[in-house]
């Protein structure tokens, strides 16, 4: 598994940042898309280790257009190439009112995708509308007669539930987790809330979603992958039982109870290595207020987290809906995550040039030097984490960053 930077800005693309795009590869090489901001689909293409024709889901985190004016144009790009009679379906999730300007964006441009896709809204708690949202006087559901025209095959809206810590967990538990159960149990939490995306994932895969603090509805995604059956002994299966390689090794590695014709048991558990532990990746949207989602994202492999200013900007920050290197540092401590990457900058600071890109001269070196750059954003954060002797890596997000997730075992 590996991530790709397509976008890293906030709210408007720049020269050396598109507006913001993450696209997660998995193992066996579909690609999920976090976000789709305006030139996406270019970004999409400038990238060698990407196929559009690969991208089978993609998740929006809010309706700010920094997060979501691409996607018409992408679906039509993915589209390019595909027959006619293909049945390619892409999946795409977000916030309620992401149906409407979809299809509303595709029906007015009179822009049919050649593909398939089906459109799965979440909808927002009430405490997640600002108090101005009914002065916006918007009605967010498509009243069109023209989506199975513009290759909607299918429309869900899946509604939040609310579970205990157990549901969202498999293997072993930390004292930290254990901590959070016992929380919902003594009444001092509500236990865990969320919107469950995995009725229409790959059984490889869980796929939730938690409230964020934001401007408007905002989402964060925790994508865990399921712990996988560890290396099987074959040879000494072959020695114990005289068994042969075929299914029924299949069968023993999925930890089926096997007995055989002669009366035998098979204790599967003798003939297998140590699970492999599945990883967690979170994704979060915008947000001033992560705390919502820290029992639901516990022990991520890597935590994505906005850092739109640094932290003397704070007040503006907050006001805005957003989050300073400290705020993300400390969530991500919090919620014990081992790595913690930050994104969504503001447009006040250039990506960290490469030595390479660094003139020699005293003038270019000066100006350098006096020029606000996202290496401020990493070094807040590290600080923070230096301060509480936390030695978790930060990684400051530029544009075709790739970053991969390795097991753990």
């Amino acid at each position: 598994m590996k991530l790709t930077f397509l976008g890293t800005a906030s709210c408007f693309p720049t020269p050396s940042r598109g507006v913001s795009c993450i696209a997660l590869t998995l193992d066996e090489g579909s690609i999920w898309l976090f976000d789709c901001g305006e030139g996406s689909q270019i970004q999409l293409q400038k990238c060698p280790n990407l196929r559009a024709g690969k991208v089978k889901k993609i998740f929006i985190t809010h309706l700010h257009g920094d997060h979501l004016f691409g996607l018409p144009g992408l679906l039509c790009t993915l589209g390019n190439g595909c027959d006619a009679n293909n049945e390619k379906i892409v999946c795409i999730y977000g916030p309620y009112g992401l149906r409407k300007y979809l299809l509303t964006s595709l029906e007015i441009s009179r822009s049919i995708p050649n593909l398939k896709f089906s459109i799965h809204e979440m909808m927002p708690n009430e405490n997640q509308f600002p108090p101005d949202w009914c002065e916006w006087n918007t009605d967010f559901e498509y009243s069109g007669q023209s989506a199975s025209r513009l290759g909607e095959s299918s429309y869900t809206k899946i509604y939040p539930t609310q579970h205990s810590y157990d549901s969202f967990t498999t293997g072993s538990r930390t004292n930290e987790e254990n901590e959070y159960e016992n929380k919902g149990r003594t009444g001092q939490t509500k236990g865990i809330m969320y919107w469950d995306l995995s009725d229409s994932i790959e059984s490889s895969y869980c796929v939730k979603a938690g409230a964020l603090k934001h401007r408007i509805p905002s989402f964060g995604f925790v994508i865990k992958e399921f712990d996988k059956p560890g290396k099987l002994n074959a040879a000494k299966l072959q020695q114990d039982f005289d068994l042969k390689s075929g299914p029924i090794f299949g069968q023993i590695k999925s930890g089926k109870v096997i007995v055989l014709e002669n009366g035998m048991k098979i204790d599967c558990d003798k003939y297998l290595g140590p699970s492999v532990k599945g990883r967690k990746i979170s994704i979060f949207g915008d947000t001033c207020d992560s705390s919502e989602l820290e029992c639901l994202s516990q022990n991520s492999d890597l935590l994505v987290h906005e850092s739109t200013m640094e932290n003397s900007l704070s007040a503006k920050a907050i006001e805005y809906g957003h989050s300073t290197p400290e705020m993300a540092a400390k969530f991500a401590h919090r919620s014990g995550a081992k790595r913690l990457c930050l994104t969504h900058v503001s447009p006040r600071y250039k990506p960290q040039p490469k030595n390479s890109d660094i003139e020699t001269n005293n003038e270019s070196q000066k100006d350098l030097e006096q020029s606000q750059t996202s290496a401020i954003l990493k070094k807040e954060a590290e600080q923070y984490l230096r301060d509480i002797k936390c030695d978790m890596e930060v990684i400051m997000a530029d544009d075709f960053l790739i970053v991969p997730v390795f097991k753990c075992n």
